[in-house]
């Protein structure tokens, strides 16, 4: 997904976006982490992982301001907050 690789690039490669774009991916940077963890990863529930990767662009920036206004803040709240997705998505 380029929106994924978007905001790992604000992250890891200063300069790579405008600076009004280098804030507004780096404030998706913890859910792209915990997306890159447990969804690439396999560690939370394959429903999960398979409705997640079957997302369009769009849902997937809707996915990461969830994550964003959740106060996802690190991998392990990201983890809770893809079991609890489980629920939702069954």
């Amino acid at each position: 997904m380029e929106i994924a690789e978007a905001v790992k690039r604000s992250a890891f490669e200063p300069g790579w976006h405008t600076p009004e774009r280098q804030t507004v991916f780096h404030t998706a940077f913890n859910a792209w982490a915990s997306y890159d963890a447990h969804i690439f990863g396999y560690r939370v529930s394959g429903t999960v992982v398979c409705h997640v990767t079957g997302l369009s662009p769009w849902q997937l920036c809707q996915l990461f301001g969830e994550m964003i206004d959740a106060g996802i803040t690190n991998v392990g709240q990201g983890e809770r907050f893809f079991n609890q997705m489980r629920t939702r998505v069954s």
